[in-house]
């Protein structure tokens, strides 16, 4: 057996690092440390993180995979549990839905893992920024080797209505690479001026709020749901910048009937009120809950959260759930 003394465990990382000493089996990819335990299947290695007492250790679902990832103890390492829990309960293929997608970096994950346990997958991904959805998701699944077979984009906003709208593209020094919160124009805030200039075929403007933005389509996404072939869908994963619960209770019939998985990051207190209300009412499992814009409580200890996380399990489908 190794002691712990064998695992060199890294600063302020929350992640396992194993040496290049033992078989070389270690690596680093997208962040994210990749490590093939095939060659220490017999030995029983403890999992620990977080570099001082207490150690705290690693969900089981990362144990299930032929690459194992120890992610940083992070918000998104409870999207990382989604995701691979989501694959692993997969009956036979697994299909993912990321909404408000960005680079669609949540699908490639899914894609990959996928097809490191040789399962058939689709992935559905949906993002209203134009240079995401014409170009970027593309060169992101290129680069993740996913065939164009395997995703389709849906080059729209999502709502509770269908309507043309403004989404926000950049403001001031936030621009595309620093910046994630793109979103469909606020409520409170209006177009100002035309400002004589295009952003991928579309007319730029100014909002009161300093933004600069572009019209766009919103849709419905018991629509974008209904368009989908695949009778069950293994996980929807939201990050849509304060229209969640819109979205999910504008679409709750055919999530109830269809949707196996919820991952929500969330955006006020209010919504994440909200979301329970509705979810609990419709008959799904709260697995995870985690405020945002602070730090919480966590089984891998105190995590600060800049977005919230809920997760959700359909009940419906729970003959596969722990």
């Amino acid at each position: 057996m190794f002691s712990l003394n064998a695992i060199l465990i890294v600063g302020i990382a929350s992640l396992l690092y194993l040496p290049n000493h033992i078989n070389g089996v270690g690596s680093v990819n997208n962040g994210i440390e990749v490590i093939d335990l095939s060659a220490l299947q017999d030995v029983n290695l403890p999992l620990v993180a977080n570099g001082g007492s207490p150690c705290f250790e690693h969900h089981p679902i990362f144990w299930k995979f032929p690459s194992y990832f120890f992610p940083f103890f992070s918000e998104e390492y409870f999207e990382w549990i989604d995701l691979l829990e989501s694959i692993d309960q997969a009956n036979g293929q697994f299909v993912m839905l990321e909404v408000g997608a960005g680079l669609g970096r949540w699908a490639a994950y899914g894609g990959r893992v996928a097809k490191s346990r040789d399962i058939s997958f689709w992935l559905g991904l949906v993002e209203g920024e134009p240079f995401r959805a014409e170009v970027g998701i593309d060169e992101e699944m290129r680069k993740n080797n996913i065939s164009k077979s395997n995703y389709h984009i849906f080059k729209t906003g999502v709502g509770s209505v269908n309507k043309q709208t403004f989404f926000y593209v950049s403001r001031d020094e936030q621009t595309l690479e620093n910046w994630y919160g793109q979103c469909i124009l606020l409520d409170h805030d209006r177009v100002t001026q035309l400002l004589g200039r295009t952003y991928y075929g579309r007319p730029l403007v100014q909002t009161q709020y300093g933004y600069t933005a572009v019209q766009i389509e919103q849709q419905k996404f018991s629509e974008i749901l209904n368009a989908i072939n695949f009778s069950i869908i293994d996980l929807c994963d939201f990050d849509v910048q304060g229209s969640e619960f819109e979205v999910i209770q504008e679409s709750i019939n055919i999530l109830n009937s269809r949707v196996k998985r919820l991952h929500i990051g969330t955006h006020s207190h209010e919504i994440e009120h909200s979301l329970r209300d509705l979810l609990k009412n419709n008959n799904w499992q709260l697995i995870r809950d985690y405020p945002f814009a602070q730090e919480n409580e966590t089984p891998y200890g105190k995590i600060s959260f800049v977005d919230g996380v809920q997760t959700w399990v359909n009940k419906r489908f729970m003959n596969k759930f722990d």
